[in-house]
């Protein structure tokens, strides 16, 4: 399990929008780098070869039923960390961060993939993108995207005999 305080810090990390250095010295469980790269892009094959029996080795069912999550939804959300994150900066570094915005869209994407020791965390996180500027339409509607862009879910792995297994999800809107 990870310690308290280094959930802490994933989050903070996470909600503030900066890299986390140094989290390898937090832990002494850390797993060689190599192997958990091979895991990462096992896992990473499956999901993009859409291989549903080599998907749920990694993400087991009853843990996605637990928390009320769709398989189909985390599926296609952990195909987004791939499409926007090279996780092969993971090899010098602990922390790899995108955000995507769409031309006119009102929400802007982050896309975290966060080691520490023998665990990785996939945390998504929508927010209101500061630069939309509402159509007129929104305006006369009253609509306010800010509620519609506001939510965070997140992946938390283990590497185990150097395979990558689900842990924990979860999410917040």
């Amino acid at each position: 399990m990870i310690s308290m305080r280094l959930k802490v810090m994933i989050c903070i990390c996470l909600l503030f929008g900066i890299g986390c250095k140094n989290t390898r010295e937090l832990s002494r469980n850390t797993v060689d780098r190599s192997i958990l790269l091979a895991a990462l892009n096992d896992f990473k094959n499956a999901v993009n070869a859409k291989d549903s029996g080599s998907i749920h080795t990694f993400l087991p069912n009853q843990i996605i039923q637990d928390n009320y999550f769709e398989t189909k939804d985390v599926i296609n959300t952990c195909k987004g960390f791939f499409e926007h994150l090279d996780i092969n900066r993971l090899k010098t570094s602990d922390t790899i961060l995108s955000k995507n915005v769409e031309k006119g869209s009102p929400c802007l994407e982050n896309f975290a993939i966060i080691v520490v020791a023998d665990s990785v965390t996939l945390a998504y996180k929508m927010d209101k993108n500061p630069d939309y500027k509402m159509t007129e339409k929104d305006i006369a509607e009253e609509l306010d995207h800010s509620s519609l862009c506001e939510h965070m879910t997140w992946y938390n792995f283990k590497v185990i005999q150097g395979k990558l297994k689900l842990t924990s999800l979860g999410g917040a809107d």
